[in-house]
């Protein structure tokens, strides 16, 4: 058994029921346990560079949930809290391994603290830009010798906006193939992304997460994003951009509700009768009209987001300057 430095558990709930998620054996830095109430933990959880995962299985008491693990598990209250969450109470519970577990084999050593640390002092964010149906950037832009106006995707020219220290960036087409590849015989899909995405948390855990799907590559970014959900170790994804979304044509039917462990998104839109326009999922998404006047996106002699039948303007939503700046604002405002 590999051996693991200790694991603090934030365990929220009544202390009548006592729900706990089963214990994970995959990381050697915090993991947040939160059976009620996931998307504002995940917020408060990676503001403070903790691993969050929420529940997936739960079982009746702690008792049961250490018997789960099959190894000795001291547990000691920490002397911290948090406030009250309606009924619930939030605790704190630093989780060790005992002698008996350590004892099992002396050749493990635990990783080096300095490692460790400077892991963990300087967070970054993983940008996961994808495409829309016909968007797969041109040589030229992969090469980038295009010009600014120029090429076939406005999402890969966004790509090249937002070098920045500790910002990395990824591009993938609608289909989950790499830039220049949309035409492959057997592309990926939406699972080169997830796993991606699992990837670099694994190497950088305290890393912030976020994807801008623009067209149909907005219905691939939803389906990411719920595979990472539905996964034995579900991720949270901090932000998701929404760029005109678009489902019309593809065989998979409109997602109809926001996946979960998405903490906050944005939906820019246009009114184009073919995209998914104004998208009501509560408080974690904004909606942003292109198409009203307010939000001055809407210019005379500019493109027609207000259009009930305007293709141009949906594919002008890609590449408008504006609405990239507000994306980027939107990106630093993440970064830890």
């Amino acid at each position: 058994m590999k051996c693991k430095p200790a694991i603090e558990f934030l365990f929220c709930g009544c202390w009548s029921t006592r729900k706990l998620s089963q214990i994970c054996h995959s990381t050697t830095f915090k993991i947040c346990y939160t059976p009620r109430f996931p998307s504002l933990f995940w917020t408060w959880g990676k503001r403070q560079g903790i691993i969050v995962v929420n529940a997936v299985e739960t079982v009746a008491t702690f008792d049961s949930a250490v018997e789960k693990t099959g190894i000795t598990l001291e547990m000691r209250l920490a002397s911290w809290w948090m406030r009250a969450i309606c009924s619930g109470l939030t605790v704190c519970l630093t989780v060790g391994v005992t002698a008996q577990a350590l004892s099992a084999d002396k050749s493990r050593t635990f990783p080096d603290k300095s490692q460790q640390r400077q892991a963990t002092t300087t967070p970054g964010m993983l940008v996961v830009l994808i495409g829309g149906m016909d968007s797969d950037p041109t040589p030229a832009q992969i090469r980038e010798t295009a010009a600014r106006q120029e090429g076939n995707s406005g999402l890969y020219r966004l790509r090249g906006d937002l070098t920045a220290p500790r910002v990395h960036t990824e591009y993938f087409n609608w289909n989950g193939t790499r830039a220049g590849d949309i035409n492959s015989q057997e592309p990926p899909k939406s699972q080169a992304i997830s796993e991606l995405v699992r990837q670099h948390l694994r190497q950088h855990p305290c890393d912030r997460v976020a994807l801008i799907g623009n067209s149909w590559g907005g219905h691939t970014a939803c389906l990411a994003c719920q595979s990472l959900y539905e996964s034995s170790a579900p991720l949270a994804i901090d932000l998701v951009v929404f760029l005109d979304p678009a489902s019309a044509g593809r065989k998979e039917p409109r997602p109809r509700q926001l996946p979960p462990n998405i903490v906050r998104a944005i939906n820019f839109h246009t009114r184009n009768a073919v995209v998914w326009r104004r998208w009501e999922q509560g408080p974690r998404l904004l909606n942003i009209d292109l198409g009203d006047p307010q939000q001055g996106f809407l210019v005379q002699n500019g493109p027609a987001y207000h259009s009930l039948i305007d293709f141009q303007a949906h594919i002008a939503a890609e590449w408008d300057e504006r609405v990239h700046h507000r994306i980027r604002e939107e990106l630093l405002a993440e970064l830890p």
